[in-house]
């Protein structure tokens, strides 16, 4: 099993501690409505890290087994991140088939988001004839027209940002 990550995890740090404020507020006795909503933010706090951690990767599974990939198709992941619907579509790959991950690897959208670590994912899943990674930017791709089959895109396009 690969090694999961926390998406964006500045988000549930924050949700954490507005709760935790929360929480103390209404401790204080500032107003009733504080402890509620102190229970609100551990609950988005919970299920933020619940669908980080679990939920993607069984919509990843279900959305790349229910996708039409030939064993031998080029297919390219933009913002690849740790991998998980390359290593997903890598186990329906067999060469010459080829899955290419791209990320420019920043910390902020993924923890620990870093090309060796996805790298190691790779190796440890035993799909490097098939899989492979580049740096690259998704708003200024590095390849020919019609290079690849499928294209995928997890959780990436809104890191996008107008120039």
């Amino acid at each position: 099993m690969m090694k999961r990550s926390v998406d964006a995890p500045l988000v549930p740090i924050l949700l954490g501690l507005a709760g935790i404020l929360e929480l103390v507020a209404g401790m204080a006795g500032h107003t009733w409505i504080t402890v509620p909503l102190a229970f609100v933010f551990f609950a988005c706090t919970y299920l933020y890290l619940r669908t980080s951690l679990v939920g993607k990767y069984k919509l990843i599974d279900r959305v790349v087994g229910e996708t039409r990939i030939a064993a031998t198709d080029q297919v390219l992941d933009l913002g690849c991140g740790h991998g998980a619907v390359m290593l997903a579509v890598a186990k329906h790959l067999r060469a010459p088939g080829k899955v290419t991950g791209i990320d420019i690897w920043k910390k902020v959208d993924q923890a620990g988001n870093r090309q060796a670590a996805t790298q190691a994912a790779i190796e440890a899943a035993g799909v490097s004839q098939v899989a492979q990674l580049k740096t690259a930017d998704m708003t200024a791709l590095p390849f020919n027209d019609n290079q690849f089959d499928a294209v995928f895109a997890s959780l990436s396009l809104h890191n996008v940002k107008p120039k």
